[in-house]
């Protein structure tokens, strides 16, 4: 799972707490890399399936997938590796950002560059 920092540096919102085993909006999942033990996929299709089917008539509501994927991963963390960020912006693309704000706070780009580099 890729997932943003959401507490110095919000995001979005979640589901309904009630649906976590303990709240925690502080990461919001963006999506994931596939990837892994295979022998999982079929366990997470399933789980993502069930909290859509129990959230939308109680909520009436249908979330982002974001919402879904933030919820398996924060009640189902053993079945994760997660890639994290803090914020989105490049140097080239804030002016506001000081060099200390990004030492601060580790950019989308910086997390697919270290990703790129323990490939190597």
């Amino acid at each position: 799972m890729v997932a943003k920092e959401n507490s110095r540096n919000y995001w979005e919102g979640t589901v309904d707490a009630k649906y976590y085993t303990t709240y925690d909006n502080s990461v919001h999942v963006i999506g994931g890399f596939f990837g892994g033990k295979t022998e999982l996929w079929d366990k997470v299709v399933k789980q993502f399936d069930d909290y859509v089917k129990l959230i939308l008539p109680e909520q009436n509501r249908l979330f982002y997938e974001e919402h879904y994927m933030s919820l398996m991963y924060q009640n189902h963390k053993e079945w994760f590796k997660s890639l994290n960020f803090d914020i989105w912006w490049h140097h080239d693309n804030f002016k506001e950002g000081s060099e200390e704000f990004f030492q601060k706070n580790k950019s989308f780009y910086k997390m697919l560059t270290e990703l790129n580099n323990i490939n190597e």
